[in-house]
């Protein structure tokens, strides 16, 4: 949990899995952002996988979530994969 002025302005939720670890939330509210809340969120996460020998670190980020994009590029991330969905209409 990151906190500005005494209250709660983002989060970050991790997991492990099979060695690799992974960030499945990262959050900040949009009246904090661009003040360091979200790399010092990220900066925790490293430190946290570091200090239990997790050397890979998976995230998933929306379509269209171009900052987001940005944000976890700037931190070192790059895309590995592409995932694809349809929807199926009822009666096809």
């Amino acid at each position: 949990m990151a906190e500005l002025d005494d209250r709660p302005v983002g989060f970050i939720k991790l997991g492990l899995d099979d060695g690799i670890g992974s960030i499945d939330d990262l959050v900040v509210l949009p009246e904090a952002r661009g003040q360091g809340v979200g790399s010092q969120l990220m900066e925790w996460a490293r430190r946290e996988f570091a200090q239990r020998g997790i050397r890979k670190i998976e995230l998933t980020v929306s379509e269209g979530n171009d900052d987001a994009l940005v944000f976890y590029e700037r931190h070192g991330f790059r895309t590995a994969t592409r995932t694809m969905r349809s929807s199926i209409s009822p009666g096809t």
